[in-house]
């Protein structure tokens, strides 16, 4: 497989472009002849110094007794038809596609040392980045006009935030990493020692592929700063897979990342994280180099933070709040923000990052804020996004649009990205249609040495069809392979034309092979090209899956997976993409993901995108609107992206606000998981130092209120948590008693007999409608029925209403309104209860009495049943049973059982329930000290949780709250 030129790739995209309008014209099928190219067509598209044998040789181009056909609309041709046995219905019941385009970057257009001289770098430090960047065995040798354009605008001081837009591939890390150098280097002229430029990610898979190219390069800087004598910039990873620490004698991968200082493969030059004198450090087993200038772990980051960070919005909040170390403090010098794939910084999460970058913000003086980087390739309202995200002015914010800097530029080459939509028949399932396209994707792969993903939203998903496709389709012990040895291989006589056959998909090395062998290679080299990758999966087997599917020769060819592989790790030579079912949530996902293919030039910068639709109605609306697909076509067809605002999201960074201050201050905010709260006084002492700070938290100037309603809100949920913590505070604190009751066990009998008296009540309103559908029935008879049904209902209300009084008067700790409730409603509720009668009386009413009247008026009961339907004995059941709680001789006889509820309420209504809730939630909190089962006590988020009993609900991991559903039975 050669690389082909620029005027090959452009001839053979403009191919394309003519098979999609003869797929237009010949009415959207690839079957008729006419669809094929001919000779005419080929002179047309193809450009000068490029011939159809250069194409048909290697393998793009193939030729048919109809026509030719590029080697991509071969296989949707291939794939519309696509079933196991000759003789079955196709998989695919509809399909269609279309074709998108987009600039490719001019990459060594522009000069690096001209691009930082203008930004006036001193000539020492440009020497070092051009050096960084450039030097060694670095394959970059300048600048595309897009990342040219982008650091010019990040370096310029002008600039306090930008947006960066542009497709996978586009070259945005090195537009990252040059102005990251030059605060470092900025960093060192000032012998600062903390962290000047902070690279968030919202993966940790991003964050090793970007760590996995920065690190050469910052090796390179710190290389010649050494030679020099100068002290070197330190690096650090900071998520949830940092360890904490590392032991004597123990050993830790660093992350997987291979020593950018020797050549050994096979995992030999995997760094290793080590401890020597109780100090951790970073060494390379082959050539036994020790990078001395890594902060390998989570404690000596918060002791020594490192210059340079990579890490996540989740752990910068943990670090923020963490009263350990500098974790607190660590960003005081921060200069540069990153924030790439910020698209994923939407609603409830984005809500969150919005005060978290706040804190970063706070922790500047006023004047002095970080530089804002925001990356997307999914964002289709940058600017507003970006202000809105970082609460900047709107003219703060500097856009650079990747397709304009390219088409300034005067840049034509192109990537052509084919979207191929298909949906299953309606009696078959598209997991059978997924996994037959895995094989026939396989096999085109292997043509050519692609590489293509099957995205899966499921790992549960994932792991049912790999196994299905390993252990049984491709197994000597299952079906060996037939699936695809009979499309190659075919039992019937049919041409290489015939959309059955799969013999233009082979290897060339497979095309005049016998069946058995081949069978052979689909049992073994063939099915284990096909893996799996998720987030289950431990770092070393997730990176040794990377590495195989990115080597050229590597065991991996087509991976089904999760979203871990979205965005941003860099994929070699994929060529498609095979999207099982709509992600959930958001069509930016289709958009990233399609945007993986076609991004080498082994691949004729074509990326196929193949989207198989759900039979489900919201699924299959895309399959037959147009305007709705293009939504996974471009990010110019999607809705706006917005950030959330809700009170849970306010109340809790009123809390982080005030955490922040406290661990800057050197108070304990028991945050950072390790050190818990463990006695009652401990608790009570950290609530009173921290209602001090929240009393004293509010949005600063620098916070640019989208809405000029932020801050109002923002005080408003600072007053209502205030008032719940100064609740528990003055309950301890009070010389009052309180009694052995609780309040929360009134609660949930009130709403049990409440959910139990709307069912009996629904009953007896069924058998009042029944027996008021016959004629002349005496009045007599339903007066009793009514009059229960009537009382069933005041007691339903009141009841019903107690339970709302209680909780209004336990959650605002004033019992004024429930004596209110008691005084007036306590007699009628008794009578109500009361005027129920016994099932007894019930029983004589029905046999004694209206038995007697139907037997005279119909002369029996079948004859009742067969005239109107109804059927007494069902009646009968219905209304006994309905009363039934009522007798006086059970146990749970509702009477009792509510006179006791509102005996209790009585003794309730007498209590001071400030003090009554602080007995509660503090005897709740020694519960939890238990339950964690440890000496270090419990963390601070549980224990808010518990103690304001879950009405506000705090998470460090910014998870939106999910609605309580009161599940009720119903009865006919």
């Amino acid at each position: 497989m050669t690389t082909p030129n620029s005027e090959a790739i452009k001839s053979y995209q403009a191919l394309l472009q003519r098979e999609e309008s003869l797929y237009r014209k010949h009415g959207e099928s690839l079957s008729p002849p006419e669809t094929y190219l001919n000779d005419e067509a080929l002179a047309e598209c193809l450009q000068d110094g490029v011939s159809p044998a250069e194409l048909l040789e290697d393998g793009m181009l193939l030729e048919f007794p109809s026509g030719y056909r590029t080697t991509h609309f071969d296989l949707l041709h291939r794939l519309s038809n696509i079933r196991n046995g000759y003789d079955q219905d196709p998989l695919v019941f509809e399909s269609d596609i279309s074709i998108e385009t987009e600039k490719v970057p001019d990459f060594g257009a522009r000069d690096l040392r001209e691009v930082l001289d203008g930004a006036e770098l001193d000539d020492e430090k440009a020497e070092l980045i051009v050096h960084a960047i450039e030097g060694g065995n670095s394959m970059i040798d300048g600048l595309s006009s897009h990342q040219a354009t982008a650091i010019e605008e990040v370096l310029s001081p002008a600039n306090d935030c930008l947006t960066l837009d542009g497709p996978t591939a586009s070259g945005k890390s090195l537009t990252f990493s040059i102005p990251s150098f030059k605060h470092a280097l900025d960093a060192l002229d000032r012998g600062n020692v903390q962290t000047s430029s902070l690279l968030l990610y919202p993966r940790q898979a991003l964050i090793r592929d970007q760590l996995s190219t920065l690190l050469p390069r910052l090796d390179r800087l710190n290389d010649r700063l050494e030679n020099t004598g100068k002290p070197t910039i330190s690096l650090g990873v900071d998520h949830g897979e940092t360890p904490n620490e590392v032991r004597e004698r123990d050993e830790e991968s660093f992350f997987g990342i291979t020593c950018p200082r020797c050549e050994h493969h096979d995992n030999e030059n995997d760094l290793m994280i080590e401890s020597v004198a109780g100090n951790p450090q970073v060494r390379c087993p082959a050539c036994n180099e020790i990078l001395d200038y890594i902060v390998p772990t989570k404690s000596a980051i918060a002791r020594d933070p490192p210059t340079i960070l990579l890490s996540t919005v989740w752990t910068v909040y943990h670090r923020l709040r963490s009263s350990r170390g500098n974790n607190a403090t660590r960003y005081d010098d921060l200069k540069y923000v990153v924030l790439d794939e910020a698209h994923i910084y939407t609603s409830y999460v984005g809500g969150h990052v919005q005060y978290i970058l706040q804190l970063l913000k706070d922790a500047k003086a006023e004047d002095a804020i970080p530089q804002f980087v925001l990356s997307s390739a999914t964002l289709s309202n940058p600017v507003e996004f970006t202000r809105n995200l970082t609460t900047l002015d709107r003219e703060a914010v500097v856009h650079v649009d990747y397709e304009d800097v390219l088409a300034d530029a005067g840049v034509d080459d192109e990537r052509h990205l084919v979207h191929y939509y298909v949906l299953p028949p309606p009696n078959r399932s598209v997991e059978t249609l997924n996994e037959a396209m895995v094989q026939c994707l396989n096999l085109w792969c292997a043509r050519r040495s692609f590489r293509a993903l099957n995205f899966i939203d499921s790992i549960a998903e994932i792991n049912r069809q790999y196994s299905y496709i390993a252990s049984y389709i491709l197994s000597p012990s299952g079906n060996r392979g037939e699936e695809v040895v009979r499309h190659t291989h075919p039992d019937v006589d049919i041409s290489d034309q015939d959309p059955f056959s799969w013999k233009s998909l082979l290897p060339r090395d497979w095309v005049d092979s016998s069946r058995s062998d081949f069978q052979d290679y689909v049992m073994t080299d063939f099915a284990n090209s096909i893996g799996t990758h998720s987030g289950e999966l431990l770092d070393r087997e997730r990176n040794h899956i990377e590495d195989s599917f990115n080597a050229e020769d590597g065991g991996k060819r087509l991976l089904l997976s999760t979203s871990t592989l979205e965005m941003g790790v860099d994929l070699n030579s994929v060529a498609a993409v095979l999207q099982y079912k709509l992600p959930p949530g958001k069509n930016e996902g289709v958009i990233q993901r399609i945007g993986r293919a076609g991004r080498n030039p082994d691949t004729y910068r074509v990326g196929l995108g193949i989207i198989e639709f759900s039979s489900k109605p919201s699924s299959m609306m895309y399959m037959f609107d147009e305007e709705l697909r293009e939504e996974l076509e471009s990010t110019s067809n999607l809705s706006p992206s917005q950030i959330g605002n809700s009170a849970s999201i306010q109340v809790q960074h009123v809390l982080s606000r005030a955490l922040h201050r406290m661990a800057r201050e050197g108070y304990n905010t028991y945050a950072d998981g390790r050190d818990g709260i463990k006695t009652r006084a401990e608790l009570i002492d950290f609530l009173r130092e921290l209602i001090t700070y929240v009393e004293n938290t509010e949005l600063p100037h620098s916070f640019v209120d989208p809405e000029s309603t932020r801050r109002d809100t923002f005080e408003r949920q600072k007053q209502e948590f205030l008032a719940q913590l100064r609740t528990v505070v003055s309950g301890y604190e009070s010389t009052d008693e309180a009694l052995d009751i609780d309040p929360e066990g009134i609660l949930t009998k009130s709403q049990r007999y409440y959910r139990e008296l709307r069912q009996i009540r629904r009953k007896l309103e069924s058998v009042r409608r029944d027996l008021a559908a016959l004629p002349d029935i005496p009045e007599e008879y339903m007066e009793p029925i009514e009059e229960t049904a009537d009382s069933l209902r005041t007691l339903t209300h009141l009841v019903n209403n107690l339970e709302e009084t209680v909780r209004h008067a336990w959650y605002t700790r004033d019992p004024d309104h429930l004596r209110q409730w008691v005084k007036e409603n306590e007699s009628e509720l008794r009578d109500a209860i009361n005027r129920i009668p016994e099932r007894s009386e019930m029983h004589d009413l029905l046999f004694m009495e209206l038995m007697v009247w139907v037997s005279g008026e119909y002369g029996s009961t079948s004859e009742l049943e067969e005239k109107y339907d109804l059927h007494m004995e069902e009646i009968t059941d219905k209304l006994t049973n309905a009363v039934q709680r009522f007798e006086p001789n059970r146990e749970d006889n509702f009477k009792s059982e509510i006179e006791s509820l509102l005996d209790q309420v009585g003794i309730l209504q007498e209590q001071n329930l400030e003090v009554l809730a602080s007995t509660h939630v503090l005897s709740r909190f020694e519960e939890l000290v238990v339950e964690y089962q440890r000496a270090e006590g419990a963390h601070l988020f549980p224990v808010l949780n518990t103690i304001l009993q879950n009405s506000i609900h705090f998470t460090g991991t910014f998870e939106a709250p999910q609605p309580e559903f009161d599940m009720e039975e119903t009865t006919a």
